[in-house]
C-alpha cells in the first residue's frame, strides 16, 4: 500500500485513499464522518499517518467559499477564511465550535497568509 492520504469530501466525511495492488490506484479504502476513525483504521493496518487534517470546503450559491484552517497555537480555535466571488477575502474565528464574531472582517490576502503561516511581511 502506498500514497496513503485522508481527504475531505463535500458531504463532510473523510475518505482514506491509497494505491494498492488489489484495488488499484487511488482507491477508497475507508469512509467516516470522524477524523479519529480514519486514523484508527490506519493504525489497525500498521500505518502511522502524519498528514494534516484536511479542511472541508463550503460553497455557497452566491459564489463565496469558506475554508477552515486550524490555529497554530490553540487547538480549540479555527480560522474561517471567506473568499467572495469578486475576489475579496474576510476572516472570522471559530472557538470550540462556535463562531466568535457576528460579522466577517475584511482582510487582504497577505494578512491572512501572515496569520496562517506566521510569515511576516517586510514593510518599506
Amino acid at each position: 500500500m502506498k500514497d496513503v492520504k485522508i481527504v475531505a469530501t463535500d458531504n463532510r466525511t473523510y475518505l482514506v485513499r491509497a494505491t494498492t495492488r488489489r484495488f488499484g490506484e487511488d482507491a477508497v479504502l475507508f469512509e467516516s464522518w470522524k477524523w479519529s476513525d480514519c486514523l484508527d483504521y490506519l493504525r489497525r493496518l500498521g500505518i502511522e499517518y502524519t498528514g494534516k487534517r484536511p479542511a472541508f470546503p463550503r460553497h455557497r450559491a452566491n459564489g463565496t467559499t469558506i475554508t477552515r484552517h486550524p490555529d497554530r497555537w490553540n487547538p480549540a480555535k479555527v480560522w474561517l477564511v471567506k473568499r467572495y466571488a469578486d475576489g475579496h477575502y474576510a476572516l472570522n474565528q471559530e472557538i470550540s465550535g462556535f463562531v466568535f464574531y457576528t460579522k466577517y472582517q475584511r482582510a487582504p490576502l497577505w494578512y491572512i497568509e501572515q496569520i496562517l503561516t506566521g510569515y511576516t511581511r517586510q514593510m518599506n
